[in-house]
């Protein structure tokens, strides 16, 4: 069994995991590179100020995808087209999990609500007995 991590210990492992996962790399890449499971990774970001940290790491790596989603848009050929298609419609995905409110799919719900139960009839037959007393 390993020794806990002491605290500062756990800040600089947090920041370079926060660093790596800036820039685009996978928590199974980091783990491998740090020799910590990918469990332990995500308890060290669990807590704040860590958590805010890597939500920012997260959102710098959407970014970097978005870049990306860019470049590959722009290389398009005919003859690439459906490999690329492929390609950006991944790096899509990844970036809208990394950063949902900036880059994920946007729900729109129209709800359209029609009260005919009486209620106001009722309350203002209320309000007239209570005020005949």
């Amino acid at each position: 069994m390993s020794k806990p991590l002491a605290p500062e210990e756990i800040g600089k492992r947090v920041d370079s995991l926060c660093e790596q996962v800036a820039e685009g790399k996978t928590l199974r890449q980091i783990s491998a590179g740090m020799k910590l499971s990918v469990g332990m990774l995500l308890k060290m970001v669990a807590v704040p100020p860590y958590s805010e940290q890597y939500a920012r790491a997260r959102e710098a790596a959407a970014d970097l995808f978005e870049a990306d989603i860019i470049t590959a848009a722009m290389a398009v050929t005919p003859e690439t087209a459906a490999a690329d298609r492929v390609q950006i419609e991944a790096l899509k995905w990844v970036a809208g999990r990394r950063a949902p409110k900036k880059y994920g799919d946007r729900i729109q719900q129209d709800v359209t609500v029609d009260v005919k139960d009486g209620l106001a009839e009722k309350m203002a037959a209320a309000r007239e007995r209570a005020r005949r007393g």
